[in-house]
C-alpha cells in the first residue's frame, strides 16, 4: 500500500523497499484496562464526561525493512485506519436503548505532557467492530454512551450503508 508506506515509512526506508527490501508492517492491540497507568486513566476519564469507559488498550504499530530491526512507530504521517472488534459484554442488547461509542486517545507529546484526544469513528453493527483513524499509536480508551432511543419508523437500511462503508475502507487498507 503506497499510501500507508508513504504515511510510514522514512525516505531511507522507501529506497531500500523500491530496491527490492521487503517490508513489514503490523498493528499490536492489547487489551490493558486491568493495566493501565493511573494518569492515563485519569486524563481518559475526565474526557469521556457522561460516557462509561468500557476498556482501555495499548496500540502499537511496527515497521521492519529488509534485515534491520524492528522499530515501533508512534506517529504517522497523516492518518491510519483502525478497526478494532468491541467484545460481547460493551455491546447493547436492548432495542430501546442505543449505545454510541467512541475512542479516547492518551499520549505523551515531545515535552512528556500527556495529550488528551476524542477521536469518533463508524459502530458497525454486524460484526461489533468500530472503525477509526489515528496518527498517533499509545494509550486508548473505548466509551459509549446509552441514550433512549424513540422510535421514528425510519426502515431505512443503515447497516447495510455501515457494512459497505466497512468493506470499502477495509478495501482502502488493503489496497
Amino acid at each position: 500500500d503506497i499510501e500507508l508506506i508513504d504515511k510510514i515509512l522514512t525516505d531511507q526506508e522507501q529506497s531500500q523497499v523500491a530496491e527490492g527490501a521487503e517490508v513489514m508492517i503490523y498493528l499490536k492491540v492489547e487489551d490493558i484496562t486491568n493495566d493501565t497507568p493511573t494518569e492515563h486513566k485519569k486524563e481518559a476519564e475526565a474526557k469521556a464526561g457522561d460516557a462509561e469507559i468500557g476498556m482501555y488498550l495499548d496500540i502499537n504499530l511496527f515497521k521492519q525493512v529488509g534485515d534491520t530491526t524492528e522499530k515501533q512507530v508512534t506517529e504517522t504521517d497523516g492518518t491510519v485506519c483502525v478497526t478494532i472488534t468491541i467484545p460481547d459484554n460493551l455491546i447493547n442488547t436492548d432495542p430501546s436503548v442505543t449505545r454510541t461509542y467512541k475512542i479516547i486517545r492518551v499520549y505523551e507529546d515531545e515535552n512528556g505532557n500527556l495529550i488528551t484526544d476524542v477521536i469518533e469513528g463508524i459502530f458497525n453493527p454486524e460484526d461489533n467492530t468500530y472503525i477509526f483513524e489515528t496518527d498517533k499509536f499509545s494509550t486508548y480508551a473505548l466509551a459509549y454512551e446509552d441514550l433512549d432511543s424513540p422510535q421514528t419508523g425510519d426502515n431505512s437500511m443503515m447497516g447495510l450503508w455501515i457494512a459497505l462503508l466497512f468493506v470499502f475502507s477495509f478495501g482502502v487498507v488493503t489496497i
